[in-house]
């Protein structure tokens, strides 16, 4: 039988006391090939719950642990360790060093996970997204859209437990949205847990599970 890569029970947070509280009492469990939605208006928590759920941030009460860390109490170093590791994030600002080309950059992510860097997945990945030519540019000399499939590849090269992706696909157009949702449907069925806050409609159907937070 599969494990939970993780769970969470009352899951609350807020930046500080004199905040009010930004996520409230959240509980779930996280499978691998389970596809979760977080749904809510712009404000109401999306971006951070995904940062708490990938151990940027910790919960101000309740739990969320993965394994026996527990992120509430586990050391800044802990949390980045099993993020380095596990956790492939997508977002809509994509984070690439400038100093490295754009494979470079994927080399790194799974050097940093603990895999040996492979330049046949991160030349496939970079094919499937269909920026093959690419993988020697900088990150200065793409568009947009370019840095945003380059992320894409980075975070899936190391073939990451849990996929976090907060608007992955707002800087692409319609077909590379459904290049980038066919990617994402194989990882899922390889075995990860894709976790997805999107304005732009993805992977609704294949949603297992849904997360609504409130208008704060």
């Amino acid at each position: 039988m599969a494990q939970a890569i993780g769970s969470a029970v009352d899951l609350s947070f807020r930046f500080s006391r004199h905040d009010p509280w930004v996520i409230s009492e959240c509980s779930f469990t996280l499978w691998p090939g389970q596809i979760w939605q977080i749904e809510g208006p712009s404000g109401s928590g999306k971006s951070t719950l995904l940062e708490i759920i990938g151990g940027i941030l910790r919960p101000t009460s309740g739990s969320y642990a993965v394994g026996e860390l527990q992120m509430a109490s586990a050391s800044d170093r802990a949390r980045a360790r099993w993020r380095a590791r596990e956790v492939g994030f997508i977002t809509q600002t994509p984070v690439l060093l400038e100093s490295l080309t754009l494979g470079q950059n994927a080399e790194l992510a799974m050097s940093v996970a603990g895999n040996r860097p492979d330049s046949r997945t991160i030349r496939g990945l970079f094919e499937v997204l269909k920026i093959e030519e690419l993988v020697d540019s900088f990150p200065h000399e793409v568009s947009g859209g370019q840095r945003q499939r380059a992320t894409i590849a980075q975070s899936l090269a190391k073939r990451p437990a849990l996929i976090l992706a907060d608007e992955p696909v707002s800087a692409l157009d319609t077909s590379n949205r459904e290049i980038v949702r066919d990617l994402l449907s194989e990882q899922v069925d390889n075995g990860a847990c894709l976790i997805f806050s999107s304005h732009i409609p993805l992977l609704e159907a294949a949603v297992t599970d849904r997360l609504t937070l409130g208008e704060q």
